[in-house]
């Protein structure tokens, strides 16, 4: 995993929903594989716009690994 990654991934843990919703978008556009847990875990985050925008990027990635989230 590469640096960048690290760090959007550990954002997206921050408590500041705005933190969490760049990181969220951030992981969104950067859409592969290795960010496709991050964005099932996001879908539980307690902001629902944080919880709204993974629904579109893994509709996106389209990976088998995402639908039972």
């Amino acid at each position: 995993m590469n640096n960048g990654l690290k760090y959007w991934l550990e954002v997206l843990r921050s408590p500041d929903v705005n933190e969490r919703i760049v990181a969220v978008k951030t992981l969104q556009h950067l859409g592969d594989d290795k960010t496709i847990h991050a964005l099932i875990v996001a879908l539980k985050d307690e902001n629902i716009t944080v919880q709204k925008i993974p629904i579109s990027a893994l509709w996106q990635i389209a990976n088998p690994v995402a639908i039972p989230a």
